[in-house]
C-alpha cells in the first residue's frame, strides 16, 4: 500500500494500537491516476525481484501459477471494468484489518471516515475488486453492509487446484454524492 500512502496520503487512514503496531488502513484514489502509477511503478518491480529473488518458477508449482495467470489474463478475467462504470464510480479504495481484529468494528469504523471524506469532496461514486467465491465470501457481505452492490463478477482460473469452490473477481460500487 506504499504506493496509495506515497500519492495519495490525502486518503490514508491507519489504525493502531499500543502494543499491537498497526491493526488496519483504508485508503483509495479519486481518478484513478494513483492507481495505474502503483500498479507500473511500484507493484511491477515487486513482482519482478520476487520472481528473481525467490524463483519460483524453477518450481513445477511456480510454472503452472504463472500459466494460469497469464492464461486469466489473456482471457480477460483480470481487465479493468468498463470506463462507463469508473467515470460514474471514480473513486477506488481498498482496506485491510489485521488477523484476529476483524469483526471487531474496526473496519466499520474506517469505511465511515473513508465514506464520509468522499462525501465532503463530492465524490459521486467508489468502486472496489475483491475475490469471492458463489456465495461472495466475508469481505462481500462486510461490503453489502454499506450499501455496495455488485456490478460485475468474473470467474477466475489462476487460483490454485486445491480450493473446492469457484473464485470470482467481483466487482462492487457505491453511490455517494446526495446522500
Amino acid at each position: 500500500m506504499g504506493g496509495y500512502f506515497i500519492f495519495r496520503r490525502d486518503l490514508f487512514w491507519v489504525s493502531g494500537e499500543e502494543g499491537k503496531g498497526v491493526t488496519g488502513y483504508i485508503c483509495g484514489e479519486i481518478n484513478g491516476f494513483g492507481v495505474r502509477v502503483v500498479k507500473m511503478i511500484v507493484l511491477l518491480p515487486v513482482v519482478v525481484f520476487f520472481f528473481i529473488l525467490e524463483a519460483p518458477f524453477f518450481t513445477k508449482k511456480g510454472w503452472g501459477f504463472l500459466f494460469k495467470l497469464l492464461k486469466s489474463f489473456l482471457l480477460g478475467e483480470l481487465r479493468n471494468s468498463s470506463r462507463e462504470k469508473l467515470e460514474r464510480f471514480p473513486a477506488h479504495l481498498h482496506i485491510n484489518i489485521a488477523p484476529g481484529l476483524q469483526d471487531k468494528g474496526l473496519g466499520s469504523d474506517l469505511m465511515a471516515v473513508f465514506l464520509r471524506e468522499l462525501e465532503l469532496r463530492k465524490i459521486k461514486g467508489v468502486h472496489l475488486r475483491l475475490y469471492g467465491d458463489e456465495e461472495g465470501g466475508a469481505a462481500y457481505r462486510f461490503f453489502k453492509k454499506f450499501f455496495f452492490r455488485e456490478a460485475e463478477r468474473r470467474k477466475v482460473t489462476f487460483f490454485p487446484k486445491e480450493e473446492s469452490k469457484n473464485r470470482f473477481l467481483i466487482t462492487m460500487v457505491r453511490e455517494i454524492e446526495g446522500e
